[in-house]
């Protein structure tokens, strides 16, 4: 009978378990044609639940006789103990595997957490140092940093976490643009292309990339007037996510004079990421055109 699978109302076991005591079978074979023609005859059976006191049934024990008229009632009082004894066991076996569990997704979070703090104290380093450099004032600096932290937080949001979940739930690339841009035009651009999954550790370098797009477009261009707006569109295969920014209804632009900090935000994140970006400074707003490996939208 290995490797045999029934349903529970077609099983010897299912009536032991609906009755929730020993129960005793001559010849079983002629009630379940599925145990006839084994090479090992079953004359009797006898099945008590595997259960412990006042828990629900974990199975049942089978016992084989190859005689009638083997067993009796002391064999059910003793298989019946021994039944219990074997469900408390398996139940400390289920714990300790459940703890082990939980210690593994603990020793994993603990890590990750360790990961994500480092990265943070290192992200804002960085972004202190860059604001610093370009602020007029320490209102500006405070400014410009906490829309970058905000869009960051904003981001990061995005990503499920669940404890007895790992890894955890992506966030979603067309959410997190909507969720930036929304301070700049309340919902004004249109942001459109496929599903796509942004891992846990890109979330920071999408959000700080088409952050930095959005200050620019609200400081120089479409963003900076009420009737101005962004379209966003993006196409993805296996390799690479191919996207269009483009901008329409804002002032005339003219390519910078030299290169900003945010655009060195832009640039830098792009090639972190192993992209490339490319810029078409139009009278009637940027157009530029972006080129990411999906590889490092997962990560």
């Amino acid at each position: 009978m290995q490797g045999v699978t029934v349903p529970r109302e077609n099983s010897p076991a299912g009536l032991c378990l609906d009755i929730g005591g020993p129960v005793l079978f001559a010849q079983p074979g002629r009630a379940f044609g599925w145990m006839q023609g084994n090479a090992l005859p079953v004359s009797e059976l006898l099945l008590v639940p595997l259960q412990s006191k006042g828990a629900p049934p974990l199975g049942a024990l089978w016992v084989i006789a190859k005689e009638a008229g083997h067993f009796d009632s002391g064999h059910a009082r003793a298989m019946s103990d021994l039944a219990a004894f074997a469900a408390i066991a398996l139940r400390m076996i289920q714990a300790e595997e459940r703890l082990s569990q939980a210690l593994r997704i603990q020793e994993t979070l603990a890590d990750e957490m360790n990961h994500r703090v480092k990265n943070v104290f290192a992200l804002t380093e960085g972004m202190v140092r860059l604001s610093a450099r370009s602020a007029v004032s320490k209102e500006d600096l405070a400014a410009t940093l906490q829309g970058r932290l905000h869009a960051l937080a904003e981001a990061h949001a995005l990503v499920r976490r669940r404890f007895d979940q790992m890894p955890w739930e992506a966030a979603d690339f067309g959410e997190i643009l909507t969720r930036i841009l929304l301070p700049h035009d309340e919902g004004r651009s249109i942001v459109r292309g496929p599903l796509l999954s942004v891992g846990e550790r890109a979330v920071t370098s999408v959000a700080l990339l088409f952050h930095e797009l959005a200050t620019n477009a609200a400081k120089y261009g479409s963003l900076s007037v009420d009737q101005g707006a962004v379209e966003i569109e993006w196409e993805a295969d296996e390799r690479d996510m191919r996207l269009q920014w483009r901008e329409a209804g804002g002032p005339t632009t003219r390519p910078p004079v030299k290169q900003g900090n945010g655009v060195k935000v832009v640039n830098g994140t792009v090639q972190q990421l192993g992209g490339t970006i490319d810029y078409d400074w139009r009278p009637e707003g940027l157009i530029a055109r972006l080129r990411l490996p999906i590889a490092s939208l997962g990560n």
